[in-house]
């Protein structure tokens, strides 16, 4: 209507105008996908496998590889471990403290180089009383995951499923199984509303398209059979 899109189920800097959401809660939809129907499934629209962007919640990368602790092979999900993750899991002040571990026992900054070799040849002298220090700093401050790592247990995903969200690493893409709903929106609005789609309107909108076919007088029969759209 004029106006860029904003997002009704997510955050963001575009905020909502209100009039405009005042006329999309008034919305009325029909739609006319076609549903497959079966005795013992409630029915369904009609699906396909898609490459599709991959919303936040279900796009943490699970890959997993492989990482040497004490001398076992053991598998990293999730995430890669470079100096930048560890900053940002640990924070400035436990981060300088284990940079500094690293020159105490091994001898070097260590930033140059991989930082899950750094932890491989941390985990093979854990028995060590500094490493064992800041493997207690780690689980005091709420760092499990990286105890877990120097100490040379399994560790799964932990860093997905604990760490701060900067950690985390997500997956653009991937397969879905989707469905694809077409129909009508039909939205009740006054004369002075009008003017407003008289210019440009949004066609692409997040999850698909729309765009304005007909202005019509209204009556009960243009919405015979829809409902009120709900999240």
């Amino acid at each position: 209507m004029g106006e860029r899109p904003s997002p009704s189920l997510r955050s963001s800097l575009i905020e909502s105008i209100a009039a405009i959401k005042t006329l999309a809660d008034k919305a009325f939809v029909s739609v006319e996908s076609i549903v497959r129907q079966s005795k013992n499934r409630p029915e369904e629209y009609l699906t396909e496998c898609k490459s599709v962007r991959k919303s936040v919640p279900n796009s943490w990368n699970t890959a997993g590889h492989e990482i040497v602790l004490k001398g076992r092979k053991q598998k990293l999900s999730g995430v890669n471990l470079t100096w930048e993750v560890l900053k940002a899991f640990l924070g400035e002040g436990l981060f300088s403290k284990f940079h500094s571990l690293c020159i105490s026992l091994l001898g070097y900054s260590c930033l140059s180089e991989r930082a899950e070799n750094v932890l491989e040849k941390l985990s093979d002298i854990n028995d060590n009383p500094e490493v064992q220090n800041f493997i207690e700093e780690c689980k005091t401050n709420q760092k499990t995951p990286m105890a877990h790592i120097l100490s040379g247990t399994t560790i799964s995903a932990a860093f997905n499923q604990t760490s701060n969200v900067l950690v985390r690493r997500t997956v653009p893409k991937g397969i879905e199984t989707i469905a694809r709903i077409d129909g009508t929106i039909f939205i009740p609005m006054q004369e002075s509303d009008l003017s407003r789609i008289q210019f440009s309107s949004a066609t692409f909108l997040e999850g698909g398209m729309a765009w304005i076919s007909s202005v019509e007088d209204f009556s009960d029969n243009l919405i015979l059979g829809c409902v009120k759209p709900v999240e």
